[in-house]
C-alpha cells in the first residue's frame, strides 16, 4: 500500500475509533447498571478475572460463585468476551467490576467497527466504509438492545467475526491462506456465541456460494471453504468439545424450559403466548423502521443493484427467521431450537442493513451524484435514531447509579456470586440459598480441626488435624473430576456430593495434608488435542497460501474505490 493511502487508512481508522469510544463513554466511566443478564455478567467478569489471574489461562470453573461453592459456567459459556473484559481488569486493577465490564463492552463495540470497516474497503471507498462501520456498529438491535439492555455479551461480540468471515470467504480465490483466515474468524465465532453462529452459518455458506458463482474456479472456492469451516470447528475444539459433551453434569434443562425459553413464545410478530411482549412489541417497530429507512436508501441508489442481492438475502431470511412463518423450520430442525429465540437472527438482519447502507452509498456517491443529498439524509437520520435509543438508555442506567436500593442489590450480587441456575451442577438437589456473605467453607462433624494452605480455582489444599475418623464437606460442589488425595501417603479419600451437592468425604485420623483437585476431565484433553491440531493445520495453510503468493506474484484482490 502506497505511504499516502496508509496514512490516509490509519487516520480514518483513529477516526472510526474516536467516535464509537466517545459512543461508549458511559461505559468506560462508570459501567453498564443494568440488564437482563446484568447481575450474572458482574459474577462472570469478576470470577474470570481472579481465576485468570491465578494463572488459570483457560478459566473453566469459579469457584467464588454460588455463595463460594463454585461454578462450571465457563465449561459451558463461550470465553471470548469475558477476556475483553478481564482486560479491563489488567489495565485498571483499581476499577470497579462495573468499569472492568463496561471496557470489554466498549471494546467489543471498536472491534466490531474495524472488522466491519476492513471487510468493507474491500468493496467500497474509505468513507463509505467508515460511515456503513458506524452504522453497523450503533445498530438499534446491536448497541440498545444486545449489548444495553439484554446484555447478550456473547451474542453482541459475533459482530466482530461475522464481517470478518465475510471477508476471507471472498478473498478464497487469493489463495490457500484465506482458509486459515475463514477458519480463524468461524472459530472466534464460535468461542463467542455458539447460537449467534449457528445462525450465521447458512449465511456464510450463501456467500461461499455467491462468490463461487461468479468465479471460474467455483469447485476450488467451495472446498477450500468447507476445509476452512471444518478447520475453524475443530480450532474451537477446546471449548465445543466440553461444553456439547458435558452438558449433563449440570441443569442444562432451563436452557429448554418450555414455561419460557420455547420458540413459538419468541417470535418478533405474532409469537404464541409471548413471555415479554412490550420486548418483543418495541423490537418489532425498531427493526420494521430500520427495514424501512434502508429500503429508502435502496431506492436513491438506481437500477445497478446487482452486487445487493446477497445482502438483500440475509435481510429476508433474517426476517424470515424472526417471524412466525419460520415455524415450521424452527419446529423440524431441532438444532435451530438450540437457539432458543428467534429473535437472535437480528444479528444477520444488523449485518445486511449495513451492508445495504454500504453498497447503496457506494453507487451514489460513483453513478447518481445528484441523489447524494437526499440519501445521507436517510442515513443521517438512520444513525441519529440509533443514537437517540442510546442515549435513552444511557439515561435509565445513570439514574440506577445513584439508586442506592438497586446498588445494594448489585454488590449482594456480586458478593454472593449470583449464578443462572442452569449451572448448578446435577448433583445439587437441594442446597440451601440463604443469603450469607461467609458461609462455613470446611464443615467437620466430630472433633478436629483444619487450616486453609490454598484454595483456588480447581485446587484446594487443606491442613487436617483430626483424633478420629469425620465426616468433612468441603464448600465447593461436586463435579466430575473432583479428587482428594492425602499428600504424605499419595492415598485416595474418595469424594462423593452431600444432599446440598458440596464436597463430602470421610476423612481419616491423624495430622497431614488434604489435597482435592478438580482434574483436567477427558474432553476437556479431547478438545485441546483437537485445536492443537487444527491449529498446525492452520498455519500450515497460512505458509501455503503466502509462499504460493509471493512466488506468484500476490493477490489479485484490490480493496473499493476511494
Amino acid at each position: 500500500m502506497p505511504q499516502k493511502a496508509w496514512l490516509r487508512e490509519s487516520i480514518v481508522l483513529i477516526g472510526l475509533m474516536a467516535v464509537i469510544t466517545l459512543i461508549g463513554l458511559p461505559l468506560l466511566m462508570t459501567g453498564p447498571q443494568s440488564g437482563h443478564s446484568f447481575f450474572f455478567n458482574l459474577s462472570w467478569t469478576k470470577g474470570f478475572a481472579e481465576t485468570f489471574a491465578e494463572g488459570i489461562f483457560y478459566p473453566r470453573w469459579l469457584p467464588h460463585l454460588h455463595q463460594e461453592a463454585g461454578s462450571p459456567v465457563f465449561f459451558f459459556y463461550a470465553p471470548f468476551p469475558f477476556y475483553l473484559s478481564t482486560l479491563g481488569h489488567v489495565f485498571c486493577p483499581d476499577c470497579t467490576i462495573d468499569q472492568h465490564m463496561g471496557f470489554g463492552m466498549w471494546f467489543m463495540m471498536l472491534l466490531a467497527g474495524v472488522a466491519f470497516y476492513t471487510f468493507a474497503r474491500q468493496l467500497v471507498g474509505h468513507l463509505t466504509a467508515l460511515s456503513s462501520a458506524f452504522l453497523y456498529t450503533i445498530l438499534p438491535y446491536h448497541f440498545y438492545f444486545d449489548l444495553l439492555q439484554r446484555q447478550a455479551l456473547g451474542e453482541t461480540s459475533v459482530y466482530i467475526f461475522m464481517p470478518l468471515a465475510l471477508l476471507s470467504v471472498k478473498r478464497l480465490s487469493d489463495g490457500w491462506h484465506w482458509v486459515a483466515g475463514v477458519a480463524l474468524a468461524f472459530a472466534m465465532a464460535l468461542f463467542s456465541h455458539l447460537p449467534g453462529t449457528l445462525l450465521f452459518s447458512p449465511f456464510l455458506l450463501l456467500y461461499a456460494v455467491v462468490i463461487a458463482y461468479r468465479t471460474p474456479h467455483w469447485r476450488s472456492i467451495l472446498v477450500r471453504f468447507a476445509i476452512g469451516i471444518i478447520l475453524g470447528m475443530a480450532l474451537s475444539g477446546i471449548y465445543l468439545i466440553p461444553a456439547l459433551t458435558l452438558q449433563e453434569h449440570i441443569n442444562s434443562q432451563v436452557w429448554w424450559d418450555q414455561e419460557y425459553n420455547a420458540f413459538m413464545k419468541w417470535f418478533v410478530m405474532g409469537s404464541v403466548d409471548a413471555k415479554n411482549p412490550q420486548f418483543l412489541q418495541e423490537m418489532k417497530d425498531l427493526l420494521c423502521g430500520v427495514t424501512i429507512m434502508a429500503g429508502l436508501l435502496f431506492l436513491t441508489a438506481g437500477k445497478n443493484q446487482r452486487a445487493q442481492t446477497p445482502w438483500l438475502i440475509f435481510l429476508v431470511g433474517s426476517w424470515f427467521l424472526m417471524t412466525p412463518l419460520s415455524f415450521w423450520l424452527w419446529k423440524w430442525v431441532p438444532v435451530l431450537q438450540k437457539v432458543q429465540f428467534p429473535f437472535r437472527a437480528a444479528i444477520i438482519f444488523d449485518l445486511a442493513i449495513a451492508l445495504i447502507a454500504m453498497q447503496a452509498l457506494g453507487e451514489i456517491s460513483r453513478e447518481f451524484p445528484n441523489r447524494s443529498a437526499v440519501a445521507m439524509g436517510i442515513f443521517v437520520v438512520l444513525c441519529l435514531g440509533s443514537i437517540h435509543l442510546i442515549h435513552h438508555e444511557y439515561e435509565h442506567h445513570q439514574r440506577l447509579v445513584s439508586d442506592s436500593y438497586y446498588q445494594e442489590r448489585k454488590n449482594r450480587a456480586i458478593a454472593l456470586g449470583w449464578d443462572g441456575l442452569e449451572y448448578f451442577p446435577a448433583a445439587v438437589k437441594d442446597y440451601p440459598m440463604a443469603e450469607q456473605y461467609s458461609p462455613v467453607m470446611v464443615r467437620i462433624d466430630k472433633k478436629g480441626s483444619y487450616s486453609v494452605e490454598e484454595w483456588r480455582s480447581r485446587r484446594i489444599i487443606l491442613h487436617m488435624t483430626l483424633q478420629e475418623t469425620s465426616k468433612v464437606i468441603i464448600h465447593q460442589f461436586y463435579f466430575p473430576g473432583w479428587q482428594a488425595q492425602m499428600v504424605e501417603s499419595m492415598q485416595i479419600v474418595p469424594l462423593q456430593a452431600n444432599p446440598e451437592g458440596l464436597l463430602e468425604l470421610n476423612a481419616p485420623a491423624g495430622h497431614y495434608s488434604l489435597q482435592l483437585t478438580l482434574e483436567t476431565l477427558p474432553a476437556e484433553r479431547v478438545g485441546a488435542i483437537m485445536s492443537f491440531v487444527a491449529l498446525i493445520c492452520m498455519l500450515l495453510f497460512y505458509a501455503l497460501g503466502v509462499t504460493h503468493g509471493v512466488s506468484a506474484g500476490g493477490g489479485s484482490s484490490k480493496p473499493g474505490g476511494q
